[in-house]
Order: structure tokens, then sequence, then C-alpha cells
């Protein structure tokens, strides 16, 4: 760049940073509303000059520039529409100075001018006083006083007076469950003149009471009127309705044992609260009642005890009786025509008793019937045999059967006999709930040995007949030995026989040899 063009547009610069410079400041000064509000009030001050003056446009122009530019205090705002009034009335413009003395009258109401200024300036001033006060400048008025209280799950039907100088545009209810946080909206709709009406529905008729608050506007663009307000509205409480009686829940108690004392309990429930439980009771084919009040042990529950000295053979009637607070008709659970029943019997906390006789074997192929007798004083609810082969790890069971009396009976069937073993068990429930009795068990079960078909076929043949063996030389001399000690016997018998009477005899001895053992008949 030479130094001719250098100095040809220096001045351009100089002209471009001072413009920017200028619009900095004033952007930075026109926009501090201290800075704005005293621009204002100087270009008011300028204004009321240069009416002084009589330079009415020029006055007009900067009173327009000053009421723009923010004149914040209602005297200079009245000062300004007066005098801008006063152009606008010498300038022969009488709408515009109407206009300017109706705002004066939005601010002030009772101004005035002076009766010693010109009639051209007061003329147009009076002209606006009087459409000013044919105005209506105030909202609605809102007559309105809602219930204290409702009834759960009903309508409420609410009815408010709305008046105004001018038409009524709209009026609005707004409500809501005193628990939620926003407002629903309802038109409310002319009812008749200056009355209208509105309805809350029932669903929204809860315990949690209704807040509410009317809004109303007229045509004439006023602000809204108010009964109430978001921040403070209306409360409307809401009462329990109870037509219903109490309601109870039961579960009848059946079985009880001798002597000891007999827990009645139940859960009753009612939306106005029960005012009183009670608990009827009296020996089985007993005239009369005994009544006890049942105590409320939490939450919704109530119990009473019959004593223990009443638990006697055969039973006992019960009735359970409930009433609320609404009065409504008492709610039962049984009637004293129509007891719950309760039979009172000797306990029974054993398991059943099982007796049988253990199976050790059994043949392959051959069906094993299992037998058991099975007695408890509550009455037997069931009898299982469990059975395994020797290659299973699992039982199987099968529900004996009542025979006769308390025998029951199962059977092995053919098909699962096999070798070389059965195991097996018994398992009996009782009636009470016990725990079950079990006859042997799964972990130390009864062995059956099971007898192959084929060894129980030889055990079976008879074995061929052994003849003894006969040794007849040492019979012989078994036979002559004893032959021997008889003829030794005789002769000393008759040697003494002949010494006595002075003789001697000799006797005769025969020895017969046995024959052959076979041959007798």
């Amino acid at each position: 760049m030479t130094m001719r063009n250098f100095r040809f547009k220096r001045p351009i610069a100089t002209l471009v940073l001072t413009a920017f410079g200028l619009f900095l400041v004033q952007d930075i000064f026109l926009k501090d509303p201290v800075y704005a509000q005293v621009t204002a009030r100087s270009m008011l001050e300028r204004g009321i000059d240069q009416y002084k003056n009589a330079d009415f446009h020029r006055a007009a122009r900067t009173l327009e520039e000053a009421i723009r530019s923010g004149l914040d205090n209602d005297l200079d705002r009245v000062q300004a529409f007066q005098y801008l009034a006063f152009c606008y009335a010498v300038l022969g413009e009488q709408e515009k100075a109407i206009q300017e003395y109706t705002k004066i009258l939005d601010i002030n109401p009772v101004f005035s001018l002076p009766l010693t200024e010109s009639p051209r300036l007061r003329e147009p001033f009076e002209e606006a006083k009087r459409v000013y006060e044919a105005l209506d400048r105030q909202p609605p008025e809102i007559t309105f006083m809602p219930p204290k209280n409702a009834e759960e799950g009903s309508d409420i039907t609410l009815t408010a007076r709305v008046i105004d100088d001018s038409a009524i545009l709209s009026v609005t209810l707004f409500y809501r469950k005193a628990s939620d946080p926003e407002f629903l909206e309802i038109t409310m709709n002319l009812l008749a003149e200056d009355r209208y009406i509105a309805v809350i529905p029932a669903r929204a008729v809860t315990l949690d009471g209704i807040e509410l608050y009317l809004e109303a506007f007229d045509s004439a663009g006023n602000d809204p009127a108010l009964a109430g307000s978001p921040a403070n509205p209306f409360r409307i409480g809401v009462q329990m309705v109870d037509v219903n009686a109490p309601v109870i829940t039961h579960r009848p108690v059946t079985q009880a044992p001798v002597d000891e004392a007999i827990e009645i309990e139940c859960t009753i429930t009612d939306r106005s609260g029960v005012a009183d439980a009670t608990l009827l009771y009296r020996h089985t084919g007993d005239a009369e009642f005994n009544r006890i009040s049942m105590r409320k042990e939490r939450g919704d529950t109530y119990l009473g005890v019959i004593p223990a000295e009443f638990a006697v053979q055969p039973g006992i009637e019960y009735v359970i009786r409930a009433g609320d607070a609404a009065g409504n008709p008492p709610s039962y659970r049984g009637t004293e025509t129509d007891p719950l029943q309760i039979n009172v019997a000797v306990v029974d906390d054993q398991p059943p008793v099982i007796v049988h006789d253990a199976i050790t074997a059994a043949g392959e192929d051959t069906p094993i019937s299992i037998q058991a007798e099975v007695t408890d004083p509550s009455g037997v609810a069931r009898v299982i045999l469990a059975y395994r082969m020797a290659h299973e790890s699992t039982f199987r069971s099968v529900e004996m059967t009542l025979e006769s009396g308390y025998r029951y009976i199962a059977e092995i069937p053919s098909e699962n006999v096999e070798p070389p073993n059965i195991f097996y068990y018994i398992e009996a429930v009782d009636a009470a709930g016990n725990e079950p009795a079990v006859w042997k068990s799964p972990e130390d079960p009864q062995l059956i040995r099971i007898k192959r078909a084929e060894d129980i076929a030889l055990r079976e043949e008879p074995e061929p007949e052994k003849r003894p063996v006969r040794k007849k030389g040492k019979k012989w001399l078994l036979w002559v030995g004893i032959a021997t000690a008889a003829v030794g016997s005789g002769v000393v018998a008759m040697t003494l026989a002949s010494g006595k009477k002075g003789g001697t005899a000799t006797p005769d001895i025969l020895i017969d040899p046995p024959g052959d053992p076979s041959d007798n008949r």
C-alpha cells in the first residue's frame, strides 16, 4: 500500500471507528434504566418548553418521544399526556387530544383542568371525561359462598352471582382434590339473569377434600375478578358416607382340644369405623349364649377367647357380631339360630401306629402282597407303600387300600419282582395333620431277597432213597454175647434155687439169631 492510498483511506477509517464508538455508547447508555429515565425526563422538560414557546409541532414530537422512552413516574406521565393533549387541541386534532386526556383519567380518575384554561383546551377534556365515565373501568363483581362440607362420592353443585357494568365474557370454576397439584376448570353456565352454575363431578369428591376458586372476565377488557385464588382457594370438606354394615372375614374354627382355651380371630372393616365386636358362645345344645367383647389386636384384626373350662365335649357353638359407628344394622358371622360349630375332642398329636410283619424273601416274577395294620385316634388319611428294585435309586409309591378293620393292603406287581433284592418301607398320614409315621424308611428300608425260579425248582426235586449197609458179622457177635450173658444168668439162678431145695436143674436155652430186618412184614 502506498502512502498516498493510506492518506486517502485514513479519514474513512476514522469515521467508521467514530460511528462504531457512538453506537456502543448509545447501546450501553440507552439500555441503562437510570440513563433512559433521565433522558425521558429531559425530553419531557424540553417538550414543555417547546409548547410554551408555541412550537406545537416540535413539542408534540418531543413529548411523544419522551413517553416512548419510558416515564415510570405517574406524575411525569400525567404531565406528558396533558401537554401532548394541549398540543393536539391547539393543532385542531380533537380525537387525539381526547385520547391523551383519557389516558390521564386512567391514571387519575379525579383529574381536572383549571377553569382558567382556554376553552379550546377544556372542550376535548370534558368530552374525554364524559366518555371515560360511560366506560366500564372495573372488573366484574363476584358473590360466591361455597358449602363447607359435601358427601363423599356425590356431585357438588355450585352457584355464584356475577355482575358488571358491561357484559360478562366468561365465568370459570377452577377445582382440584386437595391432594392434587393442578386445578381442573369448568365453564360456569348462566342460570338466570346474573347467576351462574357449575357441578363438580362425584368422582372428584373424595375424602381429601376439594379446593376451588372462581374467575370472571368482562367484555370491557378489565382485569379478571377472582373469588378465592390459586394461592388461597376455598376449601370444601368431604364427609364419609357409610350406608353399609361392617364386613366380617373369618375362617371358622371347627376342631378344638378338650380343656384348652379357644381363640376366635376375625377381620372386621367398616368405612365409618367399628363401634363394637362381640363374641357369643355356648355349649352345644344350650339355650343361652355367653357374650364377651372382642379385643382389637392389630389393624382390622379382632380376637375373642373362649375360656378353657368351656372346652368340653361334645362341642361349642359361637357367633361373631359387629356394629359400626354410622349406626347401620350389625353384621353377623353365624347367627343365634344357626351358629358356627366347634367339635371338641381329645387332641391327637401323635402320628399313626403301623404294625407290619416284615417280608424277607419272595420268588421271582411273583406278586408280593404287603399288609399292615394302621391305627390313629383322628383317623388314617392315607397309607403308602414305597418300594424299589435293587438297580433303582428312587422309590415307587403305591397307595395301600383299606381291606377291613385297620388292615391296609398293597401289592408289588410281578413284573417288578426280580433278583437279587427289593427294598420297601411303609408311610402313614393321619387326619390330624401330624407328622407321618414310617415303618422302616427310605434310608433304612426292609430288604426282600428274590429267589430265582431255577433255584426254587432244584430245591423242590426229591432226593434218591439211600438203603443202609448191613454188617452181619458184627450183629452175630452181638447176639452171641447177649445169649451167653442170658445163659450165665440162668445157671446162677438155678444153682441158687437148687441150693435152697437140695436139688439141681439145668434149664433149656434156645437162641434164635435175628434174620434180615427187611424180611419183617
